[in-house]
């Protein structure tokens, strides 16, 4: 007895579908990396901002660079995290 169980059968993926698959997962890939670019772009408006402050508050040049550079690196790090998850996700629908 199976009590509440429920199982379904699901076939294998035939080629056709692990190609849209694929695709699939590289649009998604391509998306999450354009909306970290945006928030990148955000961030370093934010930080123009800070050095442009009204009243005299100025951000020294050297620190907002600094920031952009950790912002960038942020960008790279997390555009990497996409790119291996990706990777991961396509090996998968590519086993047989």
């Amino acid at each position: 007895s199976e009590g509440k169980q429920l199982r379904i059968n699901v076939p294998p993926l035939s080629g056709d579908r692990r190609l849209k698959l694929i695709a699939q997962v590289k649009k998604h890939a391509e998306e999450q990396k354009v909306a970290i670019r945006n928030t990148r772009r955000d961030a370093n408006k934010h930080a123009d901002a800070l050095g442009k402050q009204p009243g005299g508050k100025h951000f020294p040049e050297d620190e907002l660079e600094q920031l952009k550079n950790e912002i960038q690196e942020l960008l790279k790090k997390y555009e990497g995290e996409v790119d291996k998850v990706a990777e991961a996700k396509i090996k998968e629908v590519q086993e047989v």
